[in-house]
């Protein structure tokens, strides 16, 4: 009955947001204005008022959306103009439902732990091995070095391979859906400091996460593009009170394609956020959070952070 919820949601005025198996909106009837606070559950048909806390049946949802006391449904559809509840019965078909594919976790043991790269980059030792990371040298990986993807069940989704010759045409490979990437909540420090700061910040690449995370900041999720909706997820799921955007400075050149970014992330977010939430931030001097590390040290990472606040 999907397709019924969202096309009473929209006809009173709800953008509810799909999450495949539930939609989440504003409570406007209590003049709420946070999109994550009431969840509508697909297959049982009650809504959940995270709020209040109360639970509402169809009926009952109906009422409050649309201010009216409800005798009959089916009168309701019909002086609404809504398709006849029976049409959306006859109409249903199984949804498609998209697995992300499930790696072996036996291929990490073909990765060398070699991580002289990243190294000499800035980062640990004891902040790679918590990563996972290592070098390929067979396959199409090969001569990369290979960041392993999990989700939160501590299934290996993907790869994200980082080319250390300097000759390979892409200077990143992905494998697994990118779409599914949650990067790097797989780890509790990850989760539990975005709880703690009400806080999360959006890096473009897995160096920038690495950067923040050796000076202790780590609240922090990797976009891997514009198009993340799986970081439109993590910030509806976690709803923290500020969401920093720190894309590429690309201030050099004639076009700053970082800041361009940033604005329409931000632009983006605010369809399902309070854009009061959505700060910009990109990184002084430098390109990227990396750079900064690399050049200016931890005290130039906590400089930059500081700027948030």
């Amino acid at each position: 009955m999907k397709e019924l919820y969202l096309d009473v949601l929209q006809k009173f005025g709800y953008d509810a947001i799909d999450h495949g198996r539930y939609a989440k909106f504003r409570a406007y009837w209590r003049d709420g204005n946070d999109v994550n606070s009431v969840t509508l559950y697909y297959d049982s048909g009650t809504t959940k008022d995270h709020v209040t806390g109360e639970t509402y049946s169809f009926k009952k949802l109906l009422e409050l959306i649309s201010g009216a006391e409800i005798q009959d449904l089916d009168k309701f559809f019909v002086e609404n103009k809504l398709q006849p509840i029976e049409k959306y019965n006859r109409n249903l078909t199984p949804p498609k439902i998209r697995m992300p594919k499930i790696y072996d976790k036996e291929l990490l043991n073909n990765l060398i732990k070699d991580h002289s790269y990243f190294i000499n980059r800035g980062i640990s030792e004891k902040t790679l091995q918590l990563f996972g990371g290592g070098i390929s040298k067979v396959g199409a990986s090969k001569d990369r070095y290979v960041f392993p993807i999990f989700n939160e069940s501590d299934d290996l989704i993907g790869f994200v391979c980082r080319d250390l010759t300097g000759k390979k045409s892409n200077k990143y490979k992905i494998f697994g859906e990118k779409g599914e990437f949650e990067y790097p909540l797989f780890l509790e420090e990850c989760r539990q400091q975005i709880i703690d700061k009400s806080e999360i910040i959006l890096v473009e690449g897995i160096p920038d996460a690495l950067s923040l995370w050796e000076c202790g900041i780590k609240n922090v999720f990797v976009l891997f593009g514009l198009d993340s909706i799986s970081s439109i997820n993590a910030c509806i799921r976690f709803s923290p009170k500020k969401i920093i955007i720190a894309t590429n400075n690309d201030s050099s050149k004639s076009t700053n394609y970082g800041l361009e970014a940033a604005n329409k992330i931000k632009t983006r977010f605010s369809k399902f956020l309070n854009s009061n939430r959505i700060h910009i931030n990109l990184p002084d001097k430098y390109n990227d959070l990396n750079e900064v590390l690399i050049n200016c040290g931890h005290l130039g990472i906590i400089e930059w952070y500081n700027k948030c606040k």
